[in-house]
């Protein structure tokens, strides 16, 4: 919580940890995967997001979990219309607790990506048909995110890709891992210390 001098200088300095780069084997995933098959809603009761994320996908793709935590698949790749459906918040969590590190998608509904960038976890857009001809064709592909740089690479395939690295408010929240850590810390002062 901010000192009285901080509030009355309109000035905090956040704790932020530098984004990391990624790299991890994939999910695949299809069009319009909704929030419900992401975490059914009959579980949204559950406080954790180690609990939620155990029930991540439970009718959509029971092994999910299971896939995630064992064999190192921590990025999901989908087609168009990924994170669909209702608004609820739970869908992050979940894939934070099932330990999902990045979303690469064709495109991702906007409520769920502001509430990916809320939770931080980190997602691109890729419409590059290339990139999904190579993790089609190999689904042990290494896929490598490099997001301070902005940078994509499939070493073995010899792919790379460029993208636009997090700037402004929405580095800021990504570095203090989430909105709600940033209001913690920050409180009243939240839009000044994510523009400082």
């Amino acid at each position: 919580k901010p000192s009285s001098k901080q509030m009355n200088e309109k000035h905090i300095e956040l704790h932020r940890t530098p984004l990391k780069t990624i790299t991890s084997k994939f999910h695949i995933f299809g069009d319009n995967i909704d929030t419900d098959a992401i975490i059914p809603g009959e579980f949204c009761y559950l406080p954790t997001e180690k609990e939620l994320g155990e029930k991540a996908f439970y009718h959509f793709r029971p092994s999910f979990y299971e896939e995630t935590s064992k064999s190192n698949r921590t990025i999901i790749t989908a087609n168009h219309g990924w994170g669909t459906g209702s608004s609820r918040e739970e869908a992050v969590k979940a894939l934070k607790g099932a330990g999902i590190q990045a979303i690469i998608a064709k495109s991702i509904n906007y409520i769920h990506w502001r509430n990916l960038i809320n939770g931080a976890v980190p997602n691109i857009i890729i419409e590059d048909s290339k990139f999904y001809e190579i993790i089609n064709s190999n689904r042990d592909e290494i896929i490598s995110i490099n997001f301070n740089e902005g940078k994509l690479l499939i070493p073995s395939a010899q792919y790379s890709l460029s993208f636009t690295p997090y700037e402004g408010i929405i580095r800021g929240i990504y570095e203090a891992n989430g909105i709600v850590r940033v209001f913690l810390q920050a409180n009243t002062l939240t839009f000044h210390a994510l523009t400082a």
